[in-house]
């Protein structure tokens, strides 16, 4: 049996009710028939039924009163006009529990959309105005069935992504969070004092999220890889993402986990801190390479790995690597921590390597053995890009080192500023630009990302990254 009827038939709650409806119906094929040639939200004219339905009157007068008494139809009159006189006419109207039953007989593909929406919606309120007795009767947590029902949602969300997939030139390995953004520059919080915060934003972020709807953006068709809760904030996360054009067929949900949240108050000049709240069991990353999309690897240009527990982390970059794709390293602060020997394989693999500078002296001191960039790149990698805030970006190959400066703008908010340079740096590389057009493409999507507040609703698209670059000065 590969699908049951889509529907929840609502019943009486006392069993002899119930007979007495359910008999009402199936006990012949009058019923049955008037309730197939029903309107499910008109008026059903008594004459107009005896007239198309192929019995005599007085079975299908009979079978009317059944359904009236049963609480199936609703029996009205009304005044008409007919040959200039006005007589009285019975017509019928499904009730809510006779709009059911009118479904279990009516193919869905019958029932248009404004049908099918308007159903759904009253069935959703009889079900869950159920289920939240039940709640108490039997002391269940309403979360439960909120998580079901995101889960369920979600995965279906995934498997109509993944039957419809288009091909990707970028996936992105790492995370989604849920980032609430307050500006503090105005209101500086003082000892025992509550302030009232304005034009606060929340909406879908993560350090890999930003990096693909970025990408996305410019226009890059990319896929993001990772997982998420079943929750309120990984429906976000998805809804988002699906927005913005993001495949994300490779997404893993877990039904029992959370989907993290990040608190960012920005102060003066854009400098953020930013408060991660995992919750008990939250939802970071990928957790094993049988949860990795490895047809996608086998499919893209680019492979970006950014917040990835390094085991994974390690497998994604090692299987790219035998498969000839250009592989960007990102690693976030907690994964530096761990000292080098831990990123080791993972920067093998790599061909680029982008740092920023806070995360690059984090792990010079966590390795005595790491005093420069040359000793990644005798590693392997081909580039190290360090971001420097402000101040630019460093880039260090084989055969030169240089700097940039960072545009010259008015900075409102540097989160997920690093974010927009990855991605502006891979947009350019797919566009066969060399290493230092493609470090100056990238501090421009860099540059524009840091003039609102916000992320996401700050991304720029290709045009005006080019007209941005034409005007601006460094």
């Amino acid at each position: 049996m590969e699908e049951l009827w889509p529907w929840i038939l609502p019943l009486p709650k006392k069993t002899k009710e119930q007979y007495e409806i359910l008999l009402s119906v199936f006990k012949s094929k009058v019923s049955l028939d008037i309730l197939l040639n029903m309107d499910i939200n008109k008026k059903n004219y008594q004459k107009e039924l005896v007239e198309k339905i192929p019995h005599s009157n007085k079975s299908i007068i009979n079978a009317l009163k059944k359904f009236v008494r049963a609480g199936i139809l609703e029996q009205k009159t009304e005044k008409i006009k007919v040959k200039d006189k006005e007589v009285w006419v019975k017509y019928y109207t499904l009730t809510f529990l006779g709009k059911y039953l009118k479904l279990l007989l009516t193919p869905i593909d019958k029932l248009s959309s404004k049908d099918v929406k308007e159903t759904v919606k009253e069935l959703f309120y009889f079900y869950a105005k159920s289920i939240a007795k039940l709640c108490f009767d039997f002391n269940i947590s309403h979360e439960v069935f909120h998580n079901i029902l995101n889960k369920l949602y979600l995965t279906e969300v995934v498997k109509r992504v993944r039957e419809s997939r288009k091909s990707v030139k970028v996936v992105v390995f790492g995370s989604t969070a849920i980032d609430i953004i307050i500006p503090t520059s105005n209101a500086p919080i003082g000892h025992d004092q509550t302030v009232t915060i304005r034009g606060y934003i929340s909406d879908v972020g993560g350090s890999a999220t930003n990096v693909a709807i970025a990408l996305s953006r410019l226009g890059v068709p990319t896929a993001f890889s990772g997982k998420i809760g079943g929750d309120y904030g990984g429906r976000i996360a998805v809804e988002r993402m699906l927005d913005e054009n993001v495949d994300i067929s490779s997404i893993v949900i877990g039904e029992e986990l959370q989907t993290p949240q990040s608190i960012v108050l920005v102060g003066k000049n854009g400098v953020k801190k930013i408060l991660v709240l995992l919750g008990n069991n939250p939802a970071l990353s990928l957790s094993s390479p049988a949860e990795v999309d490895w047809s996608l690897v086998n499919s893209c240009e680019i492979v970006y790995i950014g917040e990835v527990f390094v085991e994974v982390a390690s497998a994604i970059a090692s299987y790219a690597k035998s498969m000839g794709k250009w592989i960007v390293y990102r690693p976030i602060t907690p994964f530096i921590k761990m000292g080098f020997k831990k990123l080791e394989p993972i920067i093998r693999s790599s061909n680029t390597i982008i740092l920023n500078e806070i995360n690059w002296n984090g792990l010079k001191r966590s390795t005595p053995d790491v005093n420069a960039p040359a000793d990644l790149l005798n590693l392997g990698p081909e580039e190290v890009i360090i971001t420097k805030s402000n101040k630019g970006v460093e880039v260090h190959t084989k055969d030169e080192i240089f700097e940039f400066p960072s545009f010259k703008v008015k900075v409102v908010d540097t989160t997920g500023a690093g974010d927009a340079f990855a991605a502006g740096y891979i947009k350019a590389r797919l566009d066969g630009k060399s290493l230092r057009e493609a470090v100056k493409y990238a501090l421009a999507v860099a540059a524009l990302t840091t003039t609102k507040l916000g992320v996401r609703v700050v991304l720029p698209k290709v045009e005006e990254v080019e007209e941005f670059i034409k005007k601006a000065t460094f």
